[in-house]
């Protein structure tokens, strides 16, 4: 393995739990907002959120070839960016209800 693959190894190995509580907040936030208002239930707590996350990912994830052909640092900034897009346009869209 050569020193750049390492770095990113561990890179990785950093970043993902990071990546996983930023989403599962962000589904609680979101959850909260337009869930509970309109169905009534319960809000989520982020283990929830998470385990909430691992389902729907199993049950709607594939191998696409273009999720193969991203590179690592466009890998990481999609993990972190697109829950803060979700975030953003969520806390709009609920200004709204």
């Amino acid at each position: 393995m050569s020193s750049t693959s390492g770095w990113k190894l561990l890179a990785l190995m950093l970043l993902i739990p990071f990546e996983v509580m930023w989403s599962g907040f962000v589904l609680v936030k979101l959850w909260a907002w337009f869930i509970v208002t309109t169905f009534g239930v319960g809000p989520l707590r982020i283990p929830q959120a998470l385990g909430l996350s691992l389902v729907v990912h199993f049950m709607t994830s594939s191998s696409s070839d273009a999720k193969e052909k991203r590179g690592f640092g466009e890998a990481a900034a999609l993990s972190i960016v697109a829950p803060l897009f979700a975030l953003f346009f969520g806390w709009i869209y609920h200004l709204f209800l």
